[in-house]
């Protein structure tokens, strides 16, 4: 981490230092957003809607691998951001070549397992006998590029943690640009269709991850990863699991949620499913924003944190909920205003635009909260607050979503399905607050010098 790094977070201004570090992810985020979406966009010009469901079937399982990049990304990233506020280096050294190097052997696990059990794993996503052909040939070449795909998401936020998030945008954004320009020359020119989209997806991948590994070996990282530093040690892999697990829990659900919304859904038609990926990958660009400012924040969190700077962190808490609300609220209303547009460059099937629009509306009554619980949950994964963590990661998406995803639909049928989640979202909401207000405490009242008991407010 070079000086300037270390200065926007110690020293720069909390607004100042919350674009700095945010921005690129931000940015990183939406491109990567607007990649699923234009992939999606391009799937549906292929003009068959199992096609455009075989995706929206696939789309929980890649969820899932990502989670596991998690791991040992946001749990290896967050110890190093602390060993860093510390002044601990070789410690960081230690924490990122022993995630990265784990991170690999657990991608060639899933790769070998994946492979063979491919048709079981989407049946039990919900594939049906029309979706089935186009979900197993998409899925079998996406599979190849699992180790970049779990890698990639390790060695993005190892990078991020010391402070460099502007190289990590850059990495990223440039893997989805190529994705992007090569998914219509796979699938049109070269005529390979859906297959074409799977085989772009994993160039880019790979791409993504020479770039990673450069700017790791031309020593542009502050952080060193050395096989001389993999250290597999329990006391190394337990701070790593404190925050990574909670991270992968909550990703995780996600996935096993995505997968049971189709399983549902799959009842009334390929046409909800259809329209509830198209839906899902759209409203992404708005969660992507949340989550990519989250992503900068965390490691001015807990880098703060870690150097006992407790007024500054707590001033980085106030901002970031006062940024992420107001974007929240206005993009609920823009999207409340142009779903059925929207929707319509997707599929001209009435039945996919009229339960894309209404997807749409569902979601964004509890949008507006998303800021709150995700800078919350964020910021007990940060300071290492592993348990609050994890209840949070299991509320939003497990406790609260799996639930109404089974007794909603009884009463409501596919209103109950899409309105599960936003009802699942208010609890969250709830939860979030009664958490925030023991945290917020317990910071103001942890000692900054000899002489001071608590902080001030």
């Amino acid at each position: 981490m070079e000086d300037s790094v270390i200065n926007i977070l110690e020293n720069d201004s909390i607004p100042k230092a919350l674009v700095k570090l945010s921005l690129p992810a931000i940015v990183g985020m939406l491109i990567c957003a607007t990649y699923n979406m234009i992939d999606t966009y391009f799937v549906s010009q292929l003009g068959i809607t199992s096609a455009t469901a075989a995706i929206s079937i696939v789309f929980p399982l890649f969820i899932l691998i990502g989670a596991v990049g998690l791991i040992f990304g946001v749990g290896g990233g967050t110890y190093v951001s602390r060993m860093l506020g510390e002044k601990n280096r070789k410690q960081a050294d230690i924490v990122a070549s022993t995630s990265l190097f784990t991170i690999i052997v657990v991608s060639i696990i899933t790769t070998i397992l994946g492979t063979i059990f491919i048709k079981q794993i989407l049946a039990v996503l919900g594939a049906n006998e029309l979706i089935m052909p186009y979900a197993i040939s998409y899925s079998r070449i996406i599979f190849l590029g699992i180790i970049f795909t779990m890698t990639n998401m390790t060695m993005e936020n190892l990078i991020r943690a010391e402070g460099n998030a502007i190289i990590s945008m850059l990495i990223i954004v440039s893997g989805a640009i190529i994705n992007i320009i090569l998914d219509p020359i796979f699938m049109f020119v070269f005529g390979l269709g859906l297959e074409g989209a799977a085989y772009a997806t994993v160039l880019s991948q790979a791409i993504s991850f020479t770039l990673f590994v450069f700017h790791f070996i031309k020593a542009k990282s502050y952080v060193k990863l050395s096989i001389k530093s993999v250290k597999i040690s329990k006391t190394v892999y337990v701070q790593i699991m404190k925050v990574g697990i909670p991270a992968f829990i909550k990703q995780a659900l996600v996935s096993i949620s995505v997968g049971l919304i189709n399983k549902f859904a799959i009842v009334y038609g390929v046409a909800a499913i259809a329209a509830m990926g198209i839906t899902m990958r759209v409203t992404s660009m708005g969660m992507m924003l949340v989550i990519g400012f989250a992503q900068g924040f965390q490691p001015l969190a807990a880098y703060n944190y870690g150097a006992k700077k407790i007024k500054r962190l707590l001033e980085a808490i106030r901002t970031s909920i006062i940024w992420l609300t107001s974007f929240a609220v206005i993009f609920s209303v823009i999207v409340i205003i142009v779903a059925k547009p929207i929707v319509s460059k997707f599929s001209q099937d009435t039945e996919v635009i009229e339960i894309g629009v209404l997807m749409f509306r569902a979601f964004c009554t509890t949008f507006v909260f998303s800021g709150f619980i995700m800078i919350y949950s964020v910021l007990f994964e940060a300071i290492g607050k592993d348990k609050n963590a994890l209840v949070l990661a299991i509320s939003r998406q497990g406790l609260f979503f799996i639930p109404s995803l089974y007794i909603l639909p009884i009463f409501y049928e596919l209103n109950g399905i899409i309105w599960a989640q936003p009802i699942a979202d208010f609890f969250s909401l709830i939860l979030a607050i009664l958490f925030s207000i023991s945290i917020n405490k317990e910071l103001k009242c942890i000692p900054i010098d000899a002489n001071m008991l608590c902080n001030p407010e």
